[in-house]
């Protein structure tokens, strides 16, 4: 079959212009019009910006490639996906089906287990399905990504191998729509029986995703209609009609897949499923407690009840009467988001509700400093209120994700600034660190604090890794990370639903084009974030309108690093001899900046052309890390460090809302819109009820969380203290600077665990006041004095040496010598006790030294080695 090209009406509300020539007057808008937004094309959003631009060069060029490999099982070392195999070989049942004909016998439904394996791995049978229930979202993830990829870096060889995919999965389908191999070969008598646990709507959602991702970067529509015909296969089973069932999706994302195909195709039945599919769950009877009565009977089995565990599911209760997050923290993102969803589109105040009320269940008791949830590994879920460890968070990448999801769907619901800086914090932190930075082994774990030495030795953390894995059989972090980078852009603007604002609400070199008023719009935006508080938007208006894409740079040097020499001022998050415009200037796009026109002057566009104005607003988020110790006094520092060239003559005023601050009036095309956030380093105390950081601080600047690694900082992290005194009495003794950081590490094993490609990367580190206590039996090594030699700054090499010149040891043993025969490192814990295991107490021996903190997102890219992001006090 032909990939088809195909366009589809869009249920978006109307842009049509107001009062120009030749068309009648747009209604009125309804205030929901006004209070809710949306996300703008993927086509009509670019990024170049020096760090996004590189996150997805890197996914494009390195993660694709090498996820479409581990999805056919051809990568070394790695766990295989068996993914394309189960869709090749439920193609082939269907060919034989086709051929036999009435003679075809179909498989009867047995049961191997949640994942089943080969008996020789080396040899898997052809007509077999392997790996877990969910396998086929390995395909869908990857080619939602692909898709995404595709609308800005047409890629043909990357086309024809996704088109060749999507022939084999389409070969997959059955007559009536049903698409997942998992029960199509086991036996599909008994599908949809076991919602809860076996997935089948999950990788039906999964499967709706990368069929819009794909039909919207190239236009292709065949894997689009096949997730059409299983949608449409699905509503005829699902529902409250005689006759149907009244089940709904074990694990969480077929809501929220839903709505994007409802928005995609404009078909209300879509929409109409995913109310259902909220509303319906944990509804009493309970559906799952049914399912399970009805499977045991069948099997033969004792019904066991599990009513407590069903919160797990999300499904203990109606989501409208829901206060708490519980339960698997992706699963509760995912269905957060769709809950969010169907509000918006609904206007179910008893929706919107819930959803408010689970934000902020989340965002006052259950959120990570790095932007992760789900504190522990029992269900890989939620735990209570301030229960957020740090050596045994679970924090797993997806569910960073999908907290991503969630805030830029509470952002589509109502502009609030708070969902952008849970939103940014989560990309910023856990959601990169889940992946290395040569884009070759990911994380699905993302603790706070990692000890090498226990993760060995202690059962109980297990689950949290020091190093990277190059694949999971449950794979579903590493294509996540992909699809995320791949379509970051569209968490950055919204557009009203009246047509009349555009929402700024990331920071990003790039161009967002857009219809205003009537008018068509191109907002060309240069940034430094996350390194630098300071850019520029430039309006481009009509003939204007795009005529500087692809051009847009960042802020200060191309690398995506901070302009200026090194060492920073913590009161105002510039390098030191920065001019408050940033050293090189701010970038400026389509042309030689027109900020200096008179006030009210209509200047010409960067072709020549007369410039256009129009009446619109833009709304720019006020981001939170400025400062100022509430969102209030934030709010104001932010709106005090923007401006609009426009409000000099008054064609142009403010407002600031709910952290966002409105520009409204006639812009002309060329106008500016400048800002130069502060960013300064913060110190953090998290709330006195979390127990794990009682007596503890942490480290931000701008949205990105620091972290201290061994490798800089020496061995045993918890004797590692900030210099609180110091540092409150001089806030400026923290020093922000900028440096090459150098990633690289040898395999630990025969497999390349822990591999790292050498990788240069231009980031910002934090020097910190701090002081050590000193390890017992350190014979004259000071643990407490370390610093990374300067000859020896550019990475693998490095030293760490004792500042009294006592010697030096390698990098990330201080703490651990002396070596064992064999020249091994003796941790400090296998040596023998220098001292009583109890004494009584006395004042502990300080020992002054400087703290280096790098950010989370790039630990464990040099090593196996200690981490912590909470330093003592």
């Amino acid at each position: 079959m032909s990939q088809s090209a195909q366009s589809f009406q869009s249920p978006r509300p109307s842009q049509s212009p107001a009062g120009i020539a030749g068309t009648s007057p747009s209604p009125q808008p309804t205030p929901a019009q006004i209070r809710h937004s949306h996300t703008l094309p993927l086509k009509d959003v670019t990024v170049n910006d020096a760090f996004w631009g590189e996150e997805q060069e890197r996914v494009r060029t390195a993660v694709i490639p090498y996820q479409w490999r581990a999805l056919n099982d051809q990568v070394p070392g790695a766990a295989p996906s068996y993914c394309m195999h189960n869709f090749k070989a439920a193609a082939a049942q269907n060919a034989r089906k086709e051929q036999q004909g009435k003679d075809f016998v179909p498989p009867t439904y047995t049961y191997r287990g949640f994942q089943a394996l080969p008996e020789d791995p080396a040899h898997p049978e052809a007509d077999k399905f392997y790996g877990f229930v969910f396998q086929d979202t390995d395909f869908s993830k990857w080619i939602e990504a692909v898709g995404y990829s595709l609308v800005h870096h047409p890629d043909p060889e990357l086309e024809r191998t996704a088109d060749a995919a999507i022939d084999i999965v389409c070969a997959a389908q059955l007559d009536n729509g049903y698409l997942d191999t998992y029960y199509i070969l086991n036996g599909m008598d008994r599908h949809f029986t076991y919602l809860k646990d076996h997935h089948e709507l999950y990788c039906f959602g999964h499967l709706v995703e990368g069929a819009v991702a794909y039909y919207q970067g190239t236009g292709k529509d065949k894997l689009l209609k096949a997730a059409e015909r299983f949608a449409d296969y699905v509503a005829s089973r699902f529902g409250r009609e005689p006759g149907q069932l009244r089940g709904y999706p074990g694990h969480e994302i077929a809501e929220m897949a839903l709505v994007r195909l409802y928005e995609t195709t404009g078909e209300r039945r879509y929409l109409d499923l995913a109310d259902y599919f909220v509303t319906e769950r944990g509804q009493r009877p309970s559906y799952f407690e049914q399912e399970d009565r009805a499977r045991a009977k069948v099997d033969g089995t004792e019904y066991r009840p599990e009513a407590d565990h069903y919160a797990y599911y999300q499904a203990h209760e109606p989501v409208v009467e829901q206060d708490e997050a519980v339960g698997h923290a992706v699963r509760a993102g995912y269905f957060y988001s769709g809950l969010a969803d169907v509000a918006r589109l609904t206007g179910d105040r008893s929706l919107i509700d819930a959803a408010h009320r689970l934000w902020r269940n989340i965002v006052d008791k259950k959120l990570y400093i790095t932007g992760g949830v789900g504190g522990t590994t029992d269900g890989e879920a939620f735990s209570y209120n301030y229960d957020l460890p740090n050596d045994s968070a679970y924090s797993e990448t997806c569910a960073a994700i999908a907290l991503a999801f969630f805030a830029r769907r509470m952002l589509e619901l109502e502009a609030k600034s708070e969902y952008a800086d849970v939103m940014e914090l989560a990309l910023y932190n856990t959601a990169l660190a889940g992946m290395a930075l040569d884009g070759k082994s990911f994380f699905y774990v993302n603790p706070l604090e990692v000890n090498p030495y226990a993760c060995h030795k202690d059962s109980r953390l297990a689950h949290v890794k020091p190093v990277r894995r190059k694949w999971f059989g449950c794979a579903c972090c590493p294509p996540n990370i992909a699809r995320l980078v791949e379509s970051v852009q569209e968490y950055a603007y919204t557009v009203a639903d009246d047509g009349a604002t555009l929402f700024t609400h990331l920071y990003m070199g790039g161009t967002a084009t857009v219809t205003l008023g009537g008018a068509p719009v191109t907002l060309e935006m240069a940034a430094g974030l996350p390194w630098r508080g300071d850019g520029r938007a430039t309006v481009r208006i009509g003939g204007g309108a795009g005529s500087g894409a692809g051009a847009t740079g960042g802020i200060g040097d191309a690398a995506g690093g901070v302009a200026g020499a090194p060492g920073a001022d913590a009161t105002d998050g510039k390098a030191a001899g920065e001019t408050a415009g940033g050293v090189g200037g701010v970038g400026v796009v389509g042309g030689a900046s027109e900020s200096d026109a008179p006030a009210g002057e209509v200047t010409g566009n960067a072709t020549g052309e007369a410039a256009g104005e129009a009446t619109f607003t833009l709304a720019f988020r006020l981001p939170g890390w400025v400062g100022g110790g509430d969102a209030a006094t934030a709010a104001g520092i932010a709106a005090g460090a923007l401006t609009a060239s426009g409000e000099t003559s008054g064609r142009v005023t403010r407002e600031v809302r709910d952290g966002y601050v409105y520009l409204s009036g006639v812009w002309h095309s060329g106008d500016t819109v400048e800002f130069d956030f502060p960013m300064p380093v913060r110190m953090i105390a998290a709330n006195p009820l979390v127990r794990e950081d009682a007596g503890k601080v942490a480290f931000t600047r701008g949205p990105v969380t620091f972290c201290a690694e061994e490798r800089d900082n020496g061995a045993n992290l918890h004797l590692l203290h900030a210099d609180v005194a110091a540092i409150l009495a001089d806030p400026s003794a923290v020093k922000a600077e900028e440096f090459d950081f150098h990633a690289g590490a040898d395999g630990l094993d025969d497999k390349g665990l822990g591999e790292v490609d050498s990788v240069s990367r231009r980031l910002v580190r934090l020097q910190v006041p701090a002081w050590r206590e000193p390890v017992p039996g350190d014979d004259g090594v000071k643990v407490g004095s370390f610093v990374i030699d300067e000859a020896n700054d550019s990475g693998a090499d490095a030293t760490v040496r004792d500042s009294s010149e006592a010697g030096s040891v390698t990098a990330g043993t201080a703490g651990a010598v002396p070596a064992s025969a064999d020249g091994a490192v003796v941790p400090a814990a296998d040596r023998p006790a220098a001292a009583p295991l109890y004494a009584e107490y006395k004042p502990v021996a300080r020992e002054r030294t400087t703290a280096t903190l790098i950010p989370y997102f790039a630990w464990a890219n040099r090593g196996e080695n200690e981490m912590t992001v909470w330093l003592r006090e």
